[in-house]
């Protein structure tokens, strides 16, 4: 009987030493959120280039048809293909080019572009008036109808379709 014991508190001893090995040399293999250009993937922005394949992140988001625990990641490809896949939000992956935080949220790469001005047309800086609705120069002027005449074409209407 105390023989017994001793094996199963020997058996158990042995199965915990090599879970322990085992899980010190899984962590040593995988890399950690934050050290030498890895990030989980819910921290991940717009222009981030993945390492191993070198897509740039165009959007990550989670919203409500995305399921829990995981984000959808808009990438465009070397080829100019978008492609959208579902990843673990805590899934780290190795970022080889990193947008500037302090950058404005413009894409890389992306002149800024003056409004057009037309060769014809001088600028003059001043912001221009809403357009008018309708047409405003139609000949003859349109006629306003008071309520009563609108209520007697309606009525006449009315009565016209079902004697009809």
């Amino acid at each position: 009987m105390k023989s017994e014991m001793q094996e199963n508190k020997l058996r158990s001893l042995v199965r915990e030493t090599i879970r322990q090995v085992l899980k010190e040399s899984l962590e040593e293999a995988y890399p950690k959120a934050g050290q030498n250009g890895y990030v989980a993937v819910k921290n991940l922005r717009k222009g981030d280039i993945l390492g191993a394949t070198g897509v740039e992140v165009i959007n990550v988001s989670a919203g409500a048809m995305t399921p829990s625990g995981q984000v959808e990641v808009t990438v465009k490809t070397p080829k100019g293909q978008e492609v959208t896949k579902t990843w673990n939000k805590n899934t780290v992956v190795k970022v080889t080019n990193r947008t500037n935080e302090n950058q404005p949220a413009t894409a890389p790469g992306k002149p800024k572009t003056e409004p057009a001005v037309h060769p014809g047309k001088p600028d003059t800086g001043k912001p221009k008036p809403r357009r008018p609705l309708g047409n405003p120069q139609v000949q003859p002027k349109p006629k306003a109808m008071n309520e009563q005449e609108m209520l007697d074409k309606i009525v006449d209407r009315f009565k016209s379709k079902n004697n009809g």
